[in-house]
């Protein structure tokens, strides 16, 4: 398998929309959640080439462990419903298996919609 290949493949299949995504490993389980409000697929990219990730360059994450990516784009809400989500989703996958986030953030009040 061409890696190179699979993962631009991987990233167009992405929007590039506002919104929350979460890095996986090669079982589908998310390891990594985060948010863009410039856009998931520019994120996520930087997350896979370069050091500008902070997870990527404290070596809390080998980008080798990442095989696929999910999203969920918000393209019309703000920084704060975005990170609400965030929040949530956080929540609700670091209680299946542990993320890699470091600090869990408080699971929201209410629960958002979700794309």
């Amino acid at each position: 398998m061409d890696l190179q290949a699979y993962r631009k493949k991987q990233l167009s299949s992405l929007t590039n929309n506002r919104g929350v995504y979460a890095l996986c490993d090669i079982d589908e389980v998310p390891i990594y959640l985060g948010q863009s409000v410039d856009g998931n697929r520019s994120r996520v990219q930087r997350h896979l080439t370069s050091a500008r990730s902070d997870v990527i360059a404290n070596r809390q994450l080998d980008v080798w462990e990442i095989g696929y990516v999910w999203a969920w784009p918000l393209p019309n809400a703000d920084k704060k419903q975005i990170t609400i989500l965030e929040h949530f989703l956080i929540n609700q996958f670091h209680n299946d298996s542990s993320l890699m986030n470091g600090s869990i953030p408080n699971t929201p009040d209410s629960i958002p919609t979700i794309p």
